[in-house]
Formats: C-alpha cells, structure tokens, sequence
C-alpha cells in the first residue's frame, strides 16, 4: 500500500501537547506527515510565507492570539492552505464560526484519537482541492458565458446592418422589417436578458456556498449552465426568425408544414398540421404575415399552454384563407392583462391589421385556446400576385 505524506504546520504552544499529536499520528500507517512547528501566531504566519504546507493545525490559545482573531489571521495568510483548529475549548458556537470562515474542520482535544484526526486532515485537504477544482471549473463557466455573450452581441450587430442594408434596398419592406427588429429587441429582453440574469445569480449563490455546502454549489452551477445552454438557443432560434427563408423555394402550405415539423422537436406535446380547400397562391407579404402568425401562436402555445396536443390548420375558401391554431392547454382568460401575452398578442394585431382581415381568440381556464386569423383575398390582387410569383418562380405553378 502507497504511503502518503502530507507536510503538516502544527501551531501548538504547549510543547507537550505538539509531541503527543506528532507521536500520535506518526504511528499511522497509510499516512506520514513531516511537521513544522510553531509556539505562536506569528511564527507560523512567516513560515506560510516561506513555504508550502498541505494543512495547518491551529491551536486557538496562543501566546500572541486567542479566540476567533487566530484562525482569522491565519485564513487571511493562509487562504488556499486547509486549516483545522485542535483546541481544548469545546464551544458548538466558536465551532460553527469557524467554518462559516473557511475552516475545514474543529477538533477538541482529548475527544479525537490519532485515526480521527489522521482522517480529518486527509478530508481537509481534499475538500480544499474539491474546493479549488471547483473555483476552477466556475472560471471557465464564466469564461464561457462572456465568449457566448460576445458571440451574440456579434450577431446582433450583424443582424443590425443586415436590416440597414435591406431597409436601403427594400423600401417597400421598412415596415415589415421594423416591426421584425422590435419583436427580436423584445424577445432578447424577456428570454436571454432574463436567462443571463439567471446565471450570474446562480454564480453568485454558488461562489457563497462554497466553503458550506459544495454538493448545493455544485447545484447551482449545473442549473447556470442549463440556463446558458437555453439562451444560446433562444439566440439561434431569434436569428432563425429574422431571415424566415422558408417560402423563398416553398409554397404557403410547404413552409407551414415545415415550421410545424421543427418545432415539433423541441416539445413533448404533439404538433399537427392539415389544410383544406384547394391552395392558391397569394401575395408574397401576406403569405410572410400569415407565417409570421402561425409561428407566433405555435410558440405562445408551447411556452405558456402546457398543452398535450397543437393543431394548426390553414383554410382556402374563393375569397378569404383562414388559418387556426388551437391546442388542448391550460388557457387562460383573454380579458385579463398578461405580461407574457401582451407584445406578442399587439404584434399579431397588427399583422391582422395589415392584412384587413379579423383575429379572434377563444380560450377559458383549463379549456385549452383556439386563435383564428381571417383575411380575405381580392381576386384581381391574388391573380396579379400569382402573374407575377409565376414569371418570377415558374416551380411553383
């Protein structure tokens, strides 16, 4: 069996005593220690100066200090080196202060035989390098969390001159796009302010556990993570709405079909979608307002309804198109204020709006909630928008 070593400070000013702990531990058989010793406060503060100690035993009743001040000052010199206190003062308060301050651990003498404390001092040690892994492994979370913080400003800016260089180019779109801009300034707001909120409050929580409680430390810093990982992909899904590509190549119904199918990976309830009637094609805006809509309820129902089932459904008729989205949720009481609802629900207004069509929402508590959006479509405006989808896409006749 491999014989361990630690070099152990002994602050003891009773020689008597420093021998009987020396004779005591050196009859251990897995562990040898090489003591230093010191008679008081002082002398032990410049040899923690002077050299590397794997544990210190503090006596708290020395010539030049007494009380809590010692291991205080001895923290304070010596504040990556495991200290324990050996004292003859059996006090269950002076104990408890003493590790909310760092300390390892609190032995009365005369309680504790060699194996004891032998364990103690090899437990110390190994929470202290726990300890230093972890303070380690929270530099490198934070680290991460600037590096993805810097690499969504990135974005950010980058979304910013892209809708800068559209809003030149693309007059006729200004309207859209900066309606596009507030809803992702908003979502930033509610989803990744708030998730990187969550972080440094774990951080912190997690730095003040430390020296008490590393299993609830350890807690924290998973939950920060998990909260970082979920705004990353809250980032990536916001830059995924800015640019919605899906009916560039793909019919209304295609791009419906799609969108459904995506989300549909990133929740337990089951997303259907169906069309009826016969498809045509409409105007490029409203067919980006009606997408737009669909996405907005879908993502409104898998956030806040806690639904089992979703079901979006898009509705061709002569003179109109109707698209539905109802689910089997928790509901909620459309008449009353909601801060989750309240932008989304102002932004789907006025997509409506734009279309002149009529939006209607049917919901009760625990009775699920159905959102309905009506537009009509003017025959000589619909047969121009397909002349002109046709000349400019003929795949798509």
């Amino acid at each position: 069996m491999d014989t361990m070593t630690w070099k152990v400070l002994l602050v003891e000013d009773s020689p008597s005593d420093a021998d009987l702990v020396q004779e005591t531990l050196n009859q251990h058989e897995t562990e040898r220690f090489d003591f230093t010793c010191a008679e008081c406060l002082e002398d032990a503060i410049m040899h923690l100066r002077r050299e590397t100690f794997d544990a210190l035993l503090l006596d708290l009743s020395l010539p030049d200090s007494a009380g809590p001040d010692t291991y205080l000052r001895a923290r304070e010199a010596a504040p990556s080196v495991p200290i324990l206190v050996m004292t003859g003062a059996d006090d269950e308060r002076l104990a408890l202060d003493a590790v909310r301050h760092g300390i390892q651990d609190y032995l009365v003498k005369g309680q504790a035989d060699g194996q004891q404390i032998c364990r103690a001092i090899r437990y110390a040690i190994e929470r202290k390098q726990a300890e230093e892994a972890l303070k380690q492994l929270q530099a490198e979370l934070e680290e991460r969390v600037r590096e993805r913080t810097a690499e969504l400003a990135r974005t950010h800016l980058a979304l910013q001159r892209e809708v800068t260089e559209r809003l030149c180019a693309e007059e006729k779109q200004r309207t859209a796009v900066l309606e596009e801009r507030t809803r992702i300034a908003r979502e930033i707001h509610d989803t990744l302010a708030q998730g990187f909120t969550g972080i440094v409050i774990h951080l912190e929580v997690a730095k003040d556990l430390l020296h008490e409680d590393l299993a609830a430390a350890s807690e924290h810093m998973q939950r920060a993570s998990v909260l970082a990982r979920e705004s990353l992909n809250e980032a990536r899904r916001s830059v995924w709405a800015l640019r919605p590509q899906a009916l560039e190549q793909d019919d209304l119904v295609t791009a419906l079909a799609a969108l459904v199918d995506r989300l549909a990976r990133d929740t337990t309830a089951r997303l259907e979608f169906a069309y009826q009637g016969i498809p045509c094609l409409l105007p490029s805006e409203m067919e980006d307002d009606l997408l737009r809509l669909c996405q907005e309820a879908l993502t409104n129902a898998m956030k806040h309804a806690q639904a089992r089932q979703i079901r979006a459904a898009l509705s061709f008729a002569p003179h109109q198109v109707e698209l539905c989205v109802e689910d089997d949720g928790r509901g909620f009481d459309p008449s009353q204020p909601s801060p989750h609802r309240h932008f989304g629900l102002r932004i789907m207004e006025e997509r409506v709006a734009r279309l002149n069509g009529q939006l209607s929402i049917t919901s009760n508590p625990g009775q699920g909630t159905r959102i309905s959006v009506l537009a009509p479509v003017y025959s000589e405006e619909a047969e121009a928008a397909q002349h002109e989808q046709i000349l400019e896409n003929p795949d798509r006749r």
